[in-house]
């Protein structure tokens, strides 16, 4: 075996790439990147090798656990001077929790059954003809499906 690798040059996972892309969608959410920074820092953590790399993309991004951005040491990167590693620095939530899946699929639901019943309503009313109630088609199965998730659990979004 040869000489041990620096931190910063030891290669990063799938894993790692995606959870610093994550971490970057979050800023930009936040307005803590442009658009146009958001799109480079994002290419560049999806071809990045190594823990050094990832750890240039976010190192003037606060900390995700919600504390202070700390100053690095060299050789520590994205391992946190508490001793978290890569992990656990860029898995954290951002300051206000996104939506979850099944709350985005409730709200788009209640908008568009709200829109459509509008259209009815208004055939109804200015005698259009439109007494058969076709919006439930649209509302129905839709509403249907966003209960099953909601009984079983799904669309929840899971953070360490």
């Amino acid at each position: 075996m040869g000489e041990p690798v620096s931190w910063s040059e030891m290669r990063a996972s799938d894993g790692d790439r995606q959870r610093v892309a994550e971490r970057l969608g979050a800023a930009q959410a936040d307005g803590r990147l442009s658009m146009s920074e958001y799109d480079t820092r994002l290419r560049d953590a999806l071809a990045a090798r190594t823990y050094g790399e990832l750890d240039r993309l976010t190192k003037d991004l606060p900390d995700p656990t919600g504390g202070a951005a700390t100053p690095e040491e060299p050789g520590q990167g994205l391992a946190d001077q508490r001793g978290g590693d890569v992990a656990e620095r860029t898995s954290g939530c951002p300051a206000t929790p996104p939506k979850s899946d099944l709350r985005r699929a409730a709200e788009a639901w209640a908008s568009v059954s709200a829109i459509t019943f509008t259209i009815w309503l208004i055939g109804f009313v200015t005698g259009g003809g439109a007494s058969n109630p076709w919006w439930l088609w649209v509302a129905g199965p839709w509403g249907a499906v966003i209960l099953v998730m909601a009984l079983s659990g799904a669309g929840k979004r899971y953070s360490n």
